[in-house]
């Protein structure tokens, strides 16, 4: 398969080829998949990347419950459209029963995590609570038992739709977070949400392997098969990749100029395949993990970046010559990310910069 149009396609399935531009924040979602949220501006840039919305339009698609940050697959937290909020919740069951197990592993019985969960649903409002906050009237095991704990009884109330995170400060790149009761969205049964969720990642994505699959959704090999199964996926001769459209892909013309995107070190394009080798060119095969967020051009990382807030600026680095293009997105970059978030917060999987970061 050729790798430079298969990076293009990427691209343009992730709408970082301009073909979301103006589109709302739950429109970019569901088009290009949920966006990985750690209390980071990850949510953020991969709305403004593909469709130019700044951070007021994503808060307030928040406030009205046009999108929203849910514990879902893997037990992984993922800003959703409203459209996905049933099936986000049905992927986070198994994780949630591991939690459960981990309280069994450290002892904590199960009679006391029934009186955590009701306390926790009896304190819950319209009004956001921390859970820090939670007057648990002395239930609570000491120590790191009674985090688990806590975490499970969270994570099942979750789970099952009761209670909802919000952002504290009405910011997803804040890590405060509290809890208010929710009414639970209509939940698909298991095998039916396994299916809708392959759908929707072989549509976020066009072309991608099982094990990119299981990664995402955390299934089982034989789960995995069972969800694809239905969705006449086409395997390609030479490789393990699984296409959803032969006649899509094949009439895809990749750009022959530029088109350069800032994302972030947690980006679908690559964070949802788990697959970072996919837009490496063989030079930089040994890269293991990313130091700072990327540049990227047709699918194709070609240097880093980062926001240095003292002086409002983006530092970039690239191993391409810099045209005047890719010069004006990092200028208008900068500007999202100064007048905007003001700073990048929790998204650099690894703290070390590269040295012409630093």
């Amino acid at each position: 398969m050729d790798e430079e149009k298969l990076r293009a396609f990427w691209a343009a399935r992730q709408g970082l080829d301009g073909s979301l531009e103006g589109a709302a924040p739950a429109e970019v979602l569901a088009q290009t998949g949920w966006a990985r949220s750690v209390g980071g501006f990850n949510p953020y840039l991969t709305i403004y990347s593909r469709s130019g919305t700044g951070r007021h339009g994503t808060d307030n698609a928040v406030a009205d419950g046009r999108i929203c940050e849910i514990r879902t697959a893997r037990g992984r937290t993922y800003v959703l459209p409203e459209e996905d909020y049933g099936l986000g919740l049905r992927m986070a069951t198994p994780a949630a029963r591991a939690e459960v197990d981990a309280c069994d592993a450290r002892g904590v019985a199960h009679q006391t995590l029934d009186q955590l969960i009701t306390l926790v649903q009896d304190a819950m409002t319209d009004e956001p609570v921390e859970a820090a906050a939670l007057d648990l009237h002395g239930l609570l095991p000491p120590g790191e038992a009674g985090r688990i704990a806590l975490g499970a009884a969270l994570a099942l109330l979750e789970a099952s739709g009761e209670i909802k995170r919000v952002p504290l400060e009405g910011r997803l790149d804040r890590r405060r977070h509290g809890y208010v009761r929710w009414t639970p969205p209509p939940v698909p049964e298991s095998t039916e949400a396994r299916t809708a969720l392959a759908e929707h990642y072989w549509r976020w994505i066009g072309v991608a392997s099982l094990a990119n699959f299981r990664w995402f959704s955390g299934l089982s090999e034989d789960a995995a098969r069972g969800a694809v199964a239905p969705l006449d996926l086409h395997p390609q001769v030479d490789g393990d990749l699984l296409i959803q459209d032969v006649d899509e892909f094949g009439d895809f013309a990749q750009p022959l100029g530029p088109s350069y995107a800032l994302v972030s070190a947690l980006d679908g394009l690559h964070h949802l395949r788990h697959d970072l080798k996919g837009v490496l060119d063989p030079e930089h095969g040994d890269l293991r993990g990313l130091p700072a967020q990327a540049i990227i051009d047709r699918g194709r990382l070609i240097g880093f970046w980062d926001y240095d807030p003292d002086r409002g600026e983006i530092v970039w680095t690239t191993w391409t010559r810099p045209d005047d293009e890719l010069v004006a997105i990092i200028d208008r970059a900068a500007a999202f990310l100064r007048d905007d978030l003001g700073d990048v917060r929790g998204t650099t999987p690894d703290s070390a910069r590269p040295p012409a970061l630093a």
